[in-house]
């Protein structure tokens, strides 16, 4: 009777022990699927930040235009140099008609984020390619450029 007794609290811990187990497993695999989840995507926070970059540009509004930037972003383009080249690229570039998502490719701790965009003055398609990164917990600018028929710096000098 006592090693029935003995065998049937060893199964019954086993089982339980098992369950525990099991059902820890279980919050660990929920609890990463949440973060997971929770991780910001690149691609949703890019395509909010350049709506914002286009945006400050088309009303000229340099707090919208660098509201996402990095502060090293910041220093390299002051408000003090904005007018000039939003000025420049409006004339060069117009206003976006529209924008594709081309793609993003994984370079560090950045995301490289593609974009095939049509303006209304040019006759070709611009890309336009935004690096972006994590700081505190959200992200950030750290450079986009336009790539195409447009040179600002070379149409600046005229």
């Amino acid at each position: 009777m006592t090693l029935k007794f003995t065998m049937a609290a060893l199964l019954a811990l086993t089982l339980t022990g098992c369950s525990v187990f099991t059902g820890s497993d279980e919050a660990a695999r929920a609890e990463a699927a949440a973060q997971q989840t929770a991780a910001p995507d690149p691609v949703k926070a890019g395509e909010k930040m350049l709506g914002r970059i286009l945006d400050g540009m088309s009303k000229k509004d340099y707090t919208l235009f660098s509201t996402d930037f990095t502060r090293e972003m910041r220093d390299r383009f002051p408000g003090s140099n904005f007018t000039v080249v939003n000025d420049t690229l409006g004339k060069s570039l117009g206003d976006c008609q529209s924008r594709q998502f081309l793609g993003a490719l994984k370079w560090g701790e950045l995301d490289v984020l593609l974009w095939k965009a049509r303006f209304s003055v040019p006759a070709n398609d611009i890309l336009i390619m935004m690096n972006i990164g994590m700081v505190d917990n959200s992200y950030k600018v750290f450079s986009f450029s336009f790539q195409g028929q447009v040179n600002v710096f070379d149409q600046e000098k005229k």
